[in-house]
């Protein structure tokens, strides 16, 4: 948890790996595995999905523009890059995640070490939480 807590604050994908090492490929891997987890635990919201599909339909663009060699599709591009600036404005809110933790305990009573308790259970825990306050 003190790794995401910094991870998320400071953007650097080192603070996900044990040693320090590898930072590239092993970096990815593990912010895909909590993704995957968090995913798993409180499912994709609708505007999440939105924002994947408007990075597939550039993707696939961006695919056909370097396919045929035509360049005029770059405009129809940069609209669909602004468009999904857009929506990533609309829905990204920065989570103090320490505020979170402290917020759990608070509820529940209990002191949680960031630096032992997994994403997985703080997550789980805030989805019981959620559910008992609601």
């Amino acid at each position: 948890m003190w790794n995401w807590i910094s991870f998320s604050e400071k953007g650097e994908i080192k603070y996900l790996l044990n040693k320090g090492t590898r930072i590239d490929f092993a970096g990815q891997i593990a912010y895909q595995k909590i993704q995957d987890e968090m995913i798993d635990t409180f499912g994709v919201s609708n505007e999440y999905l939105q924002i994947l599909q408007a990075k597939i339909r550039i993707e696939k663009m961006y695919a056909k523009m370097l396919q045929s060699g035509d360049k005029s599709s770059r405009l129809l591009i940069e609209v669909e890059e602004i468009e999904l600036a857009k929506l990533e404005s609309k829905t990204t809110t920065k989570t103090d995640l320490q505020e979170s933790l402290f917020q759990i305990e608070k509820i529940q009573g209990v002191r949680y070490n960031p630096k032992e308790i997994t994403v997985y259970d703080f997550f789980k825990l805030a989805k019981l939480v959620s559910k008992k306050q609601a």
